[in-house]
């Protein structure tokens, strides 16, 4: 991760850099600046990056005098694999901080995200002890809904736990 912010620090401040990424990519092509602010900003950035194409990119940096930055084959995969676990999360972020949030959207977007986990401890390589701790996190967070849904076996009532309100339908 922090070889992506400083590459994207350095492409917004380095004319050299900048003019080569240009004729690379072409000057319509851009990697959003690294906004330390917000996380989904980062993530934007990360898969803007990891929308690229690898080799040319390290081929760029090297060019360029920045060989450090270069990512590897392992670092590489691990970008792609946190972009997928995350994608989900971008949307539901931008739903949830809106003014009128209805409270069943929120409950929907916790079980949908669960179920992303989920699948990702299927199919990810890299991360998996980083998946297994957000779900852990996403479900002692969201207790109580996942107790009224009968997905946590707790001792408490639902309505004790958080998050744990009924919602009607």
């Amino acid at each position: 991760m922090a070889k992506v912010t400083t590459f994207c620090s350095s492409l917004h401040s380095t004319c050299g850099l900048k003019e080569a990424f240009e004729g690379q990519y072409g000057a319509n092509r851009s990697i959003p600046s690294a906004v330390s602010t917000r996380w989904n900003s980062t993530l934007r950035l990360v898969e803007a990056v990891t929308d690229l194409d690898p080799q040319s990119l390290n081929t760029l940096l090297e060019a360029q005098g920045h060989k450090g930055l270069c990512l590897s084959a392992k670092e590489w995969s691990q970008l792609k694999e946190l972009v997928e676990m995350l994608a989900p999360v971008l949307p539901a972020t931008d739903l949830t901080q809106g003014e009128n949030v209805v409270p069943k959207c929120g409950f929907a977007l916790v079980l949908s995200l669960n179920s992303h986990l989920n699948s990702m401890l299927n199919t990810t390589r890299r991360l998996a002890g980083f998946v297994k701790a957000l779900q852990k996190s996403l479900q002692r967070r969201f207790r109580g809904i996942f107790a009224n849904v009968r997905m946590d076996d707790s001792a408490q009532p639902a309505g004790d736990l958080p998050f744990g309100d009924m919602v009607s339908t």
